[in-house]
């Protein structure tokens, strides 16, 4: 889509947007977004009195051309992540269900440099407070250890500066894995996991935006002098927390407070520079995905078993493992069983099948899905390969599949790029695929080699599929 080269100015909230200059600003602050999600924002607010269909959305976006709706959807997700949430805590971009979308705002037209208000005057609203909520939640604190040295050798604006720049790495990091950042004091950041939505993985969200925050001031701390460098210490713990949130109409704020905060803060104070302690609790959460060693000091202070982080498990999964319970009786389900052993039984002839299991929370789907693959390889073949998607993974291409294709050839995160290549050929020779499959499995297996999925140093298992069992929520 070509957009009109006038410029042109609407504004909505705290948000200005700039046809001309292709230009998205909050306060003033600009907001990188892509150039198709810019223009789907742009049309959004030409008409903010009625719903845009997917199918007028995508005409006007990619005209004459095939498109997936997964493409339109991602550009929605993307533009919800830029602008957050309005004071009542719903999104500015709505979903009319069967219908489309619709920008959920009091638009505001700016005709050229005219700060004339065309039609639809903003209503800027007090701050609202709302009631605390006790949640689960997981706590990370983070301070700057070498902070006195900082102010002696760079002088106050020279800190300033170095602040800034772990801010925004804290801030980029925790918003990967949709987790709030605060400032807390000059020198220190706490983020909540949780606070906005709960997650059942937060504590790993947690731990994973703690070692990629690491990992980022160390590659400053190679390419600048020590002394000028920040080395910061970080503290987690998971369990019960009362959030609060104060909204008005540019942001809503986020507090918690309880006994969680506390532990997290303590063991941020006994960190050792450049290194995490994680609670007891955050540890249960997160154990068979990151090595720990015991922190014996910080045990005495916290009154439980404190743990530093050493990196990822060998072997660890960026999914959930399995719940380790003891099942009750698997009861019913006949007709869902059924369907899904001619299902396996049409893929083991050849005819590849594709199932998706969908219902609420709590109704089954994980417990027929074991079922089902306990039942299919209980004469030790064939082996099922499984995989699973993860919300913070939404913007890695195929990655589902990704995980597929590297369980199969037996591919570790490790890996480098000759050790890939042989990988995948020697799994190509050892099956019926064409010759010509080794290049489009490697350009595959590129695609999702994203700084993101790096960090999140995936491994797989080390089974080898003849049936693909695919869940879907």
């Amino acid at each position: 889509m070509r957009l009109p080269p006038s410029r042109q100015l609407y504004e909505f909230g705290p948000f200005r947007l700039d046809v001309g200059l292709s230009r998205l600003e909050r306060a003033g602050t600009p907001i990188p977004v892509a150039p198709k999600a810019f223009d789907l924002l742009v049309l959004l607010a030409r008409h903010p009195d009625r719903v845009l269909s997917k199918g007028e959305l995508m005409e006007a976006l990619w005209p004459n051309t095939f498109v997936e709706d997964a493409n339109l959807t991602q550009h929605v997700y993307t533009l919800r992540k830029a602008l957050g949430e309005r004071h009542d805590g719903e999104p500015y971009i709505e979903t009319v269900p069967r219908r489309g979308y619709r920008l959920n705002a009091d638009v505001r037209e700016v005709s050229g440099d005219s700060p004339a208000v065309l039609p639809r005057p903003d209503r800027s609203e007090p701050a609202v407070a709302f009631e605390g909520e006790r949640k689960q939640a997981t706590v990370l604190h983070l301070a700057v250890a070498n902070a006195a040295p900082l102010v002696e050798r760079l002088g106050p604006a020279g800190f300033d500066d170095v602040l800034a720049r772990v801010a925004d790495i804290a801030g980029a990091e925790v918003g990967r894995y949709e987790g709030i950042l605060r400032k807390r004091q000059a020198d220190e950041f706490v983020a909540l996991f949780g606070a906005r939505i709960v997650h059942e993985d937060d504590a790993r969200r947690a731990v994973l935006a703690a070692l990629a925050i690491t990992m980022r001031l160390d590659e400053l701390t190679a390419a600048a002098p020590p002394t000028e460098t920040p080395r910061v210490r970080i503290g987690i713990d998971s369990g019960a927390v009362v959030v609060s949130r104060r909204a008005d109409d540019r942001r809503v704020e986020y507090s918690a407070v309880g006994e969680t905060m506390r532990v997290a803060d303590l063991l941020q104070q006994m960190a050792e520079p450049g290194t995490i302690l994680i609670s007891d609790a955050a540890r249960q959460a997160v154990e068979g995905y990151v090595r720990v060693e015991p922190a014996p000091v910080a045990a005495a202070a916290t009154a439980a078993p404190a743990f530093r982080v050493v990196g990822l498990a060998p072997g660890a999964s960026m999914r959930a493992p399995r719940p380790k319970r003891t099942l009750t009786e698997f009861v019913g389900r006949r007709t869902e069983s059924r369907l899904l052993a001619d299902a396996a039984t049409l893929a083991l002839d050849g005819n590849g099948q594709m199932v998706n299991v969908v219902g609420e929370p709590g109704m089954g789907k994980s417990r027929l899905v074991h079922e089902f693959t306990q039942a299919t390889t209980a004469d030790g073949s064939p082996m099922i390969l499984e995989g699973r998607c993860v919300s913070y993974g939404s913007l890695v291409p195929y990655l589902p599949l990704t995980d597929l294709v590297r369980a199969y050839c037996d591919i570790e995160e490790s890996a480098t790029p000759d050790d890939v290549r042989h990988a995948i050929a020697r799994a190509v020779r050892h099956t019926d695929l064409a010759a010509d499959a080794a290049p489009w499995l490697l350009r595959l297996i590129a695609s999702s080699t994203t700084r993101a999925s790096k960090r999140s140093a995936r491994r797989r298992s080390r089974h080898g599929p003849s049936t693909c069992c695919a869940r879907s929520f």
